[in-house]
């Protein structure tokens, strides 16, 4: 695969959720970066579709960073401001060089 380094001009943050307690002893949930790569970033889909009645709207962004170790589909992928669900990791022939991820955005995490 040839890839053209001068691509990867979007910061991006992989990062995981924490669950700890606020001063107050309640619940609370932030996110927690674990790497901040360069990346190249490419709409992948935008899709409608019809559950029970109501409609939805998906979209999804193709992340190519190049490798690090450690990156789960348990992390997610913030971009923009928006999060994104990691719904497919792939190690480009698994040669260590290039990561493609792909992110489903998320609208339900509340930190």
């Amino acid at each position: 695969m040839v890839v053209n380094p001068g691509e990867f001009n979007k910061k991006i943050q992989i990062v995981t959720l924490v669950e700890g307690k606020d001063s107050d002893g309640f619940p609370k949930k932030s996110l927690k970066e674990c790497f901040a790569p360069w990346a190249k970033v490419s709409q992948k889909s935008a899709n409608e579709t019809f559950k029970a009645g109501a409609e939805f709207a998906t979209s999804q962004k193709r992340f190519l960073i190049r490798y690090v170790e450690g990156i789960t589909y348990q992390m997610y992928v913030m971009y923009n401001g928006e999060l994104y669900d990691i719904i497919y990791l792939n190690d480009y022939e698994e040669a260590h060089k290039y990561i493609e991820i792909i992110g489903e955005k998320n609208g339900t995490i509340k930190t």
